[in-house]
């Protein structure tokens, strides 16, 4: 099992909540609430638009799906859009009296994690629904991504700090090549500037490797390669969108 299993779950009260956002927005434009008075749907005469869009759990620590992303449009319902996506997280844990061994009871350990991911990827994306303020989308199209995560975990007698007697280290390199969906929301607050609400999931190939070191430059390192192809999902979106 992959150790970024738990980094890359998304919440499932984040979910409810996309899905209760998109569900009340579709009403409403169904109904004709966002309508003009005529009932026509207002084309955006943007080419171009940036969105900047963020994860749940963020922190200066730690970061999940924080988006950035470009579209141009090519059509009043139809766009190419690039994304690129970042997550990472830092730790440390510092664990006094910690049980080692029968002889080791009082030891400490400190532990250094630190993970970081970046996406790429770029897809066609389709409005599906749309009124004069709210517009419904889907996009999909390939993706790449890489990763690493580290961690470090030091062993030392209480009040020795200073010198470690064990030291063990993990080192993750991921590489994710596949394809992405998503489906979105936007909503125009004023002509030139909008929020979005965006849920995806990822298909693909990954190629993990993972090099432990155990007991420091005295000890031993081995060494594994794992390929799997997974479907995960990502964590829901929200953010803003400008058109220029």
């Amino acid at each position: 099992m992959k150790s970024t299993s738990n980094i890359l779950s998304t919440p499932r009260r984040c979910r409810a909540t996309f899905a209760l956002t998109l569900a009340l927005l579709v009403f409403l434009s169904s109904s004709g609430f966002c309508d003009d008075g005529a009932g026509k749907t207002v084309d955006r005469l943007s080419k171009w638009s940036l969105l900047f869009g963020i994860g749940s759990n963020l922190t200066l620590t730690n970061f999940e799906g924080v988006m950035i992303s470009a579209k141009r449009a090519i059509s009043s319902d139809r766009a190419w859009r690039v994304v690129v996506l970042m997550r990472g997280s830092a730790r440390a844990q510092t664990d006094d009296n910690f049980y080692y061994s029968y002889n080791q009871t009082d030891s400490r350990r400190h532990v250094d994690d630190n993970y970081w991911k970046s996406d790429i990827g770029v897809s066609y994306l389709a409005y599906i629904k749309s009124t004069r303020q709210i517009r419904v989308y889907t996009g999909a199209g390939p993706r790449f991504a890489y990763s690493r995560h580290l961690t470090e975990v030091a062993y030392s007698n209480l009040g020795e700090s200073y010198y470690a007697w064990r030291k063990d280290a993990t080192y993750q390199r991921e590489i994710d090549v596949g394809a992405t969906v998503y489906l979105g929301v936007e909503w125009s607050v004023i002509p030139s500037i909008g929020l979005m609400a965006e849920y995806g999931a990822d298909l693909g190939y990954s190629w993990l490797r993972s090099e432990r070191d155990i007991g420091g430059a005295s000890g031993r390192i081995s060494k594994s390669d794992n390929d799997t192809f997974e479907l995960d999902s990502s964590p829901v979106k929200f953010g803003l969108a400008v058109y220029f």
